[in-house]
């Protein structure tokens, strides 16, 4: 077996890597959101929504859930800024904004720490352009593609130092110095940008003076065809199948012919590289990223080098209204709602509940007045204590796929910004001893109840402001999958 040892140049952590609002239903997509169909543009949806970054809690604002006690906290992020993940020949772009974005590697062959072999530093390199070598025509700048850039990983840095304020120097529950990784548990998936923006996060948690020189924080992730933090479609090819269902549906041919030519337009400009014409064709998200990934960092908007029409704000400002619209289409479709959530989400948000559930038997052990001060000593000094802050850092789909099996309405559904977060959290009330969970959603609390909707299927049934628990699991146990090979290979 072997493992590794990371540290982020940036900073000094070392960690071990191991593989390990109302929504429309269907029947209302055509006749409710008119701006998505237009091509001329209204107001600007920067005004009230920010695609490049997302709102920070903030101890200004947060409250503590009253007579109650903090038990756990889990918190779902989504990877701060980036470099866009395609590339195109008429891209003029250079990405210069990942300096120091280097990891360190030292492999310890069959897991013997005393037979380490020497550490190897991972950067970006560069090709010289030639005709004999391949040109910087596709690239240029010091990232790489779908990379955290420097403003990603301050913005994480800043959500760090902002969670510290709330959970640290107000509530006290987390401990002000960390003297052992293994009180908090992080995990990413296989992707460069999830793993420096977990590593930036937890800089702003627990910057240096905070924690011991030789503390080791863990930071795993699954294999990749096991990941479910990510629409799976290896993993589950069930789920392509329900969205080439709702692709070929006619209300969504209908709503991409109200934008063809509009669609068409844009997505010339990027035409001469075949793979991104085809994933421009029927869809609005690849021709969103390229354009606001580069309005993120003020860059100049591309053009086409056949035809000479060259990308506008409000084209990118177009293509963002659209894909926000299309992804809501997919993930809150009324025929297939229900599948898409238990194969979208279903999976990660069970292995969230386990978590809570766990924790909630060792807290009620902790609390137990009959045990003994010995065995309650013994308890909270054990090595099978489990932390008390869980950090999973992952990208848009996840928390779109969760705030999906929250059922939360827009625009607060929009497409999550960069350095968006979800965190969940599980109080005791000190009266009578009962469990409630409390979701918090870019600083905001969901507090969403049935009763304030006439779309009975869009709502969870109590208010996430305060959520008994015993409700929000049997809620979401009715969502989850019974058995997931079974349901992701039904095709």
């Amino acid at each position: 077996m072997i493992t590794k040892k990371v540290s982020f140049l940036c900073g000094v952590l070392i960690f071990v890597g191991v593989k390990g609002f109302k929504i429309p239903l269907e029947a209302d997509y055509v006749s409710k959101d008119k701006l998505t169909y237009k091509a001329e543009i209204g107001p600007s949806i920067y005004e009230e929504y920010n695609y490049c970054q997302a709102k920070y809690p903030s101890i200004s604002t947060y409250k503590p859930m009253e007579g109650s006690t903090l038990v756990f906290l889990q918190g779902v992020i989504r990877h701060g800024d980036r470099t866009p993940i395609q590339s195109y020949t008429n891209d003029t772009a250079v990405w210069n904004e990942c300096g120091g974005s280097n990891d360190v590697v030292q492999l310890y062959p069959n897991g013997l720490s005393g037979n380490s072999g020497p550490p190897v530093k991972i950067e970006i390199a560069q090709p010289k352009a030639g005709e004999r070598t391949r040109p910087n025509i596709f690239w240029k700048g010091n990232c790489k593609d779908g990379q955290l850039t420097d403003k990603g990983k301050s913005q994480h840095n800043i959500l760090g130092e902002n969670v510290r304020e709330i959970y640290v120097d107000m509530l006290k529950y987390l401990d002000k110095y960390l003297s052992d990784g293994t009180s908090i548990r992080v995990r990413t998936t296989d992707v460069w940008r999830t793993q420096h923006s977990a590593q930036s996060f937890i800089q702003g948690l627990y910057p240096p003076y905070t924690r011991g020189d030789k503390v080791v924080v863990p930071l795993s992730h699954y294999p990749r065809p096991l990941e479910n933090m990510r629409v799976n479609l290896e993993y589950c090819p069930r789920i392509r199948q329900i969205f080439e269902k709702i692709k070929s549906s006619k209300k969504f041919k209908k709503y991409l012919r109200r934008n063809k030519k509009k669609m068409k337009q844009i997505s010339s400009i990027f035409g001469e590289y075949k793979y991104l014409d085809r994933k421009m064709k029927d869809s609005w998200f690849t021709i969103m990223d390229q354009l606001n990934t580069l309005r993120c960092h003020n860059k100049p908007l591309p053009c086409s080098a056949s035809s000479g029409y060259c990308a506008t704000k409000e084209d990118a400002e177009f293509a963002l209204k659209n894909a926000i619209f299309e992804n809501q289409i997919y993930r809150h479709n009324k025929e297939f709602f229900n599948e898409v959530v238990r194969l979208t989400a279903g999976t990660f948000m069970h292995e969230l509940l386990d978590e809570v559930n766990m924790v909630i038997e060792q807290d009620k052990l902790l609390n137990n007045q009959a045990l003994n001060k010995r065995a309650h000593q013994k308890l909270l000094s054990s090595k099978e204590r489990l932390p008390k802050f869980s950090l999973y850092s992952g990208h848009d789909e996840t928390i779109s796929s969760i705030l999906a099996a929250l059922k939360v309405p827009a625009p607060l559904s929009d497409w999550p910004p960069y350095a968006s977060s979800v965190f969940f959290e599980v109080w005791r009330s000190n009266s009578d001893n009962l469990y409630y969970m409390r979701v918090i959603y870019n600083g905001e609390v969901l507090g969403l109840t049935s009763k304030n909707s006439k779309q009975q299927h869009q709502t969870i049934s109590c208010d996430l402001s305060k959520c008994p628990l015993v409700d929000y699991i049997s809620y979401l146990n009715a969502l989850l999958p019974r058995n997931v090979s079974s349901e992701c290979l039904r095709v």
